[in-house]
């Protein structure tokens, strides 16, 4: 394994896996800005990705951006010399599509099991009558909570 590493890094230079880990890490971004559009359980995460053109001009900026930092700003931004090949470039998206699996896995977990958890409790009064507690304006007093019968 220490081999590859060191045919790695002295074919492609020392920077390279540096370059590739940070193209991953904006890649994961650009995925996780689509994934994030949609904040319901629907799966289709492109549903009307078209009726937001600022989002999808704001997205291939970015990726534009990005790709043209890592493959021509090697002086500035020390990235590899010369920028990533192709294959480097697929690895980076491979990695990134994982946001969306991901984001698919999460949307099976039912969150009104979750939920449940974390609803207030309900109290008894003296007349065995259930009650909820509501707080009004986030106030902690004692005058602004309401009790539901």
């Amino acid at each position: 394994m220490y081999e590859f590493y060191n045919h790695y890094v002295n074919y492609y230079g020392g920077t390279t896996h540096m370059t590739l880990i940070f193209d991953i890490f904006v890649c994961y971004t650009l995925f996780n800005q689509i994934n994030c559009r949609i904040i319901d359980d629907s799966f289709n995460t492109f549903k009307r990705i078209s009726k937001g053109i600022m989002f999808c001009i704001v997205t291939l900026c970015e990726l534009a951006i990005q790709i043209v930092l890592s493959q021509i700003g090697n002086q500035v931004f020390h990235c590899v010399s010369g920028g990533l090949s192709f294959t480097q470039w697929m690895i980076c998206l491979g990695f990134s599509i994982s946001t969306m699996v991901f984001n698919f896995f999460i949307k099976l977990i039912p969150l009104e099991k979750l939920i449940d958890k974390n609803l207030p409790k309900e109290e008894k009064n003296d007349k065995n009558e259930k009650v909820e507690k509501i707080e009004v304006e986030g106030n902690k007093n004692s005058d602004n909570i309401i009790e539901i019968k």
